[in-house]
């Protein structure tokens, strides 16, 4: 039973969509609004009763419903169409004119406000163009005074730079001349410690070889000999083969260091 009212509302609804169908239920409920009023508004039991003595009269059930209808469908839509001609062809033009009209003066009042405010702003550029050109000959003195300070402090600074590196320079070739002299000195000294040792040496050497030697002698002969090796480790000296008393000793030659071998 509730498939079959939903079924039916469902195709009484689709029905009503109908613009023919819908205008002449919305033309009847009108042309019978006394009567539809008062069958919502009664009991039950009153409802009951008057579509028991309902009848169908052709006038108020059909005639009159389907002439409102078709005005309704018909005429409704001329006179929508004739609005819509007089509101175009009529208000809009005028509206829209009035419209161009109060835009326009709203564009010349801000033209003339943009103009006034150029005008003020040109005239106020000028005025700042001339207190700076009123200021620009001290502004330049004063620029000139700037830059002159800033290149005598330069040419002094660069003076002083240039005496501390002459002096450095001095200094530098003041310690290397006396690196150089000690080490000049050093070597001279060398090479004499160098003939030292070896005449010491040679000496001892041929003291060890005397027969008729006191035996004090001969210890103090040989710590001097130990002595002189360790003088031969510190000056990088070969040490000295012994020798047999017969065997011929070269003498010692001081070379001088200028002669190149």
């Amino acid at each position: 039973m509730k498939t079959l009212i939903n079924s039916l509302q469902e195709n009484t609804v689709s029905r009503l969509k109908n613009p023919l169908v819908g205008a002449y239920v919305f033309s009847w409920t009108i042309w019978n609004i006394a009567d539809v009023m008062l069958f919502i508004l009664s009991s039950n039991a009153e409802k009951i009763k008057m579509i028991n003595e309902s009848t169908f009269e052709l006038a108020n059930d059909l005639l009159f419903p389907l002439g409102i209808s078709l005005i309704y469908l018909l005429v409704v839509p001329i006179l929508n169409m004739l609005y819509e001609r007089i509101v175009d062809g009529v208000i809009n033009k005028y509206r829209n004119a009035f419209k161009q009209k109060t835009l326009q003066e709203h564009y010349y009042t801000v033209k003339r406000t943009t103009i006034a405010k150029l005008d003020s702003d040109e005239e106020e550029n000028r005025k700042l163009r001339d207190r700076q050109l009123d200021t620009w000959a001290d502004e330049k003195q004063r620029m000139s005074e700037t830059i002159t300070q800033f290149r005598a402090e330069h040419a002094e600074k660069m003076a002083k730079i240039d005496n501390e590196i002459s002096s450095y320079r001095e200094e530098i070739q003041r310690l290397t001349s006396e690196v150089y002299d000690l080490g000049t000195r050093e070597e001279s000294i060398r090479q004499e410690l160098t003939h030292i040792v070896r005449d010491v040496g040679l000496g001892i050497e041929k003291l060890t070889y005397l027969k008729n030697l006191p035996e004090s002698a001969l210890s103090l002969t040989k710590d001097i000999s130990d002595t002189t090796k360790r003088a031969h480790k510190v000056l990088n000296l070969p040490l000295l083969m012994p020798n047999s008393p017969n065997s011929y000793n070269e003498p010692p030659m001081d070379f001088d260091d200028d002669i190149p071998f």
